[in-house]
């Protein structure tokens, strides 16, 4: 049985954090599998020391060997999944919040938090990606751009922005907010009692389509995202309760996408996945050992039983992730493409 090519090392998830651990006296912590790199033949912290660089330790190393092996497995996991689930895929990518010819001026009003609230609901895989935010006021200040979740009246991040009187200025937040198999509800707004600002059009034909109106009540609602211009008091919790709607978008333009985000379907099963992830650490604890430039039995002497033991680990990992994989049924849901059993169909390379 083949190996897998490793991919780029780039920490995207948490959900298998303390799946595995090390057993060592500067650690209390138990594993959610109970599994400890030690379990494994011949992996202790004496070997992790026998391939650290000068500048680190052997606890380190098998850390962030762990760190690695926990993302490689998501991406072995996406991967495995191309046949059959949309990943990364942009659902949508599109702009609220629309600047036209007649704005109309808005007061300023002090007290309140005023801008554009975000719903994903019922889309368990979706994701919001959130590029960048435009705010126009009719002063040129230093404001922030305030980030809540409506759901736990949590203020999520701030963002700086110095506007130019009249101009849209643009604030780029590049920032992606997971729905966890949750509802999402997001308040993005800025504090109305700085300075005026514009009527802003939620929609894009708001005032221009026959039947358009001043007054009407501002709500976008796409296939998987809902969007609405909504003024909070800043004394109240940030939560959907509290909220009261509000012509336009206060000034606020969004740039954003909606996109398919499938790594929860795998941390569902993480307790299935310790003994996998111990014996891909192991692994790529010993790959990093054949490669150190330090001269030590194991690298001399013992090398042979690290090749082979690594190639055996390997093999462990690949056969154990086949078994997990020929169970999993595919969800009814937009960013997976039919609803059968992987079974007999994704075999790791």
């Amino acid at each position: 049985m083949g190996e897998l090519t490793a991919p780029p090392f780039i920490m995207l998830s948490t959900c298998l954090d303390n799946l595995i651990g090390i057993n060592n006296q500067c650690s209390t912590v138990t594993p959610q599998s109970g599994l400890f790199m030690q379990d494994l033949p011949l992996i202790s912290i004496e070997l992790a020391n026998a391939g650290v660089k000068e500048e680190s330790d052997g606890v380190q190393l098998m850390n962030d060997v762990i760190d690695f092996a926990e993302e490689r497995m998501l991406q072995d996991f996406r991967t495995f999944m191309q046949p059959f689930a949309r990943q990364k895929s942009i659902i949508q990518n599109d702009t609220i919040g629309f600047y036209t010819p007649d704005l109309q001026p808005v007061a300023l009003e002090a007290n309140l938090y005023k801008g554009l609230r975000v719903e994903l609901d019922e889309r368990p895989y979706l994701s919001l990606h959130v590029k960048s935010v435009k705010v126009l006021l009719d002063t040129s200040l230093t404001t922030v751009v305030r980030v809540f979740d409506l759901l736990t009246g949590v203020q999520l991040s701030t963002h700086s922005v110095t506007t130019v009187a009249n101009v849209p200025t643009e604030i780029f937040i590049n920032q992606t907010y997971f729905t966890d198999k949750q509802d999402l509800h997001l308040f993005f707004a800025i504090d109305s009692g700085l300075a005026g600002t514009f009527e802003t059009n939620v929609h894009s034909n708001q005032l221009t389509n026959a039947g358009g109106c001043r007054g009407c009540r501002a709500t976008v609602e796409t296939p998987y995202a809902q969007f609405e211009g909504f003024s909070i008091p800043q004394a109240s919790v940030a939560i959907d309760d509290n909220l009261t709607s509000i012509q336009g978008s206060n000034g606020l333009s969004m740039n954003y996408s909606v996109q398919c985000n499938i790594d929860p379907f795998l941390c569902n099963v993480s307790n299935l996945l310790g003994w996998p992830l111990v014996n891909l650490a192991g692994a790529e604890l010993l790959r990093r050992l054949q490669y150190s430039d330090r001269l030590n039995s194991y690298v001399t002497v013992l090398a042979d039983d690290v090749e082979a033991l690594r190639k055996e680990l390997m093999d462990d990992y690949t056969q154990s992730m086949n078994d997990i994989l020929d169970n999993m049924q595919i969800p009814r849901d937009i960013c997976f493409d039919c609803n059968e059993t992987i079974k007999n169909v994704i075999t790791i390379p």
